[in-house]
């Protein structure tokens, strides 16, 4: 985002559409929702305003477990999102109206479909891999079950689910991936150890 708004040779019109795609990779880190609930927020119904910062609110209409959530607002984009409020959608907004929060270049509220297509685009372009927004949803909770297990609980509230099946799906999946690194690792100690030993070197007269 501080490229995106250094860069002189964009217009104001694409620096907001990179700012904004930039935003939205930020927020996905941050807050890995589900692709509909993430183009359905609006300004000040999902986004409320909490004295210098925000809050999240998504209820429980739009949660497919049906049952509202509420999050902190990610602290370190709370300052990009207030400049993103007070310059950048109304810039893509036009003399549109309407209380959409993720605003297309046409300055419409982002459709379904529309997003999916752009979003490998921006992936490419931001991150340099392809990635689907679920995959956020994927990584977030792999990360926790394999970096703070302890708390993999917290896996279900985090990504909207009504149980902790999903929870120790990714809990199984981290210790499998931490098993096969350390296999992996075994797997190096003991060819480094074979091409160092005395005794197995290429040069040695036994047969």
């Amino acid at each position: 985002m501080d490229d995106v708004c250094d860069d002189t040779s964009l217009s104001e019109k694409k620096r907001a559409i990179h700012f904004r795609d930039a935003l939205i990779i930020g927020f996905l880190i941050a807050r890995p929702v589900r692709k509909r609930a993430l183009l359905a927020m609006d300004v000040d119904t999902h986004l409320v305003v909490r004295g210098q910062g925000f809050s999240l609110h998504f209820p429980k209409e739009g949660m497919k477990d049906g049952r509202p959530r509420d999050y902190p607002f990610p602290e370190k984009l709370t300052v990009p999102m207030q400049e993103y409020l007070d310059v950048h959608r109304p810039i893509l907004l036009g003399t549109n109206g309407g209380l959409g929060l993720w605003i297309n270049q046409y300055g419409n509220r982002f459709a379904y479909d529309g997003f999916t297509r752009l979003f490998g685009t921006l992936m490419e372009t931001h991150l340099g891999c392809h990635l689907r927004p679920h995959r956020f949803r994927d990584i977030a909770a792999t990360s926790i079950a394999e970096f703070d297990p302890v708390h993999v609980g917290v896996i279900r509230d985090i990504l909207g689910h009504a149980t902790l099946d999903m929870a120790e799906k990714h809990y199984n999946r981290a210790s499998q991936v931490s098993s096969c690194n350390a296999l992996q690792s075994l797997h190096e100690k003991l060819l480094r150890d074979y091409a160092i030993s005395p005794h197995n070197s290429r040069t040695s007269q036994n047969p």
